[in-house]
């Protein structure tokens, strides 16, 4: 069974969730029904990931992708170019409750409109 996202794989309720790799400095915004199953197997490549927050979402697909556009546009964070789906360079700038903000604030917006 899938349990986190990807390419329209789900649809419907779930969580919209914010991860963050404290070894590569990198945040992943992602959804799934199965949160904890999701965290156990990201961190088979990335051991020192944690879940920073997660938001309940009416479609997290979408709201994903409403919460990864207003990242990009409100704290400038850009994807990582390799095969890391959804994996995000944190700016220095920028924290990882600066992220978790921006996501809860978008997928609640997404979840009025839906």
């Amino acid at each position: 069974m899938i349990t986190g996202g990807g390419a329209g794989r789900h649809h419907g309720r779930g969580f919209v969730y914010v991860m963050y790799d404290s070894e590569t400095n990198h945040v992943k915004i992602g959804y799934s029904r199965k949160l904890k199953r999701r965290l156990k197997d990201i961190k088979r490549n990335r051991p020192e990931t944690i879940c920073v927050g997660k938001v309940k979402a009416n479609e997290m697909n979408r709201a994903e992708t409403a919460a990864q556009h207003a990242v990009e546009l409100h704290l400038g964070m850009q994807k990582i170019t390799n095969n890391a789906t959804d994996w995000y360079h944190l700016p220095t700038n920028v924290t990882v409750e600066d992220v978790l903000d921006r996501v809860r604030q978008a997928v609640y917006y997404h979840n009025r409109q839906s």
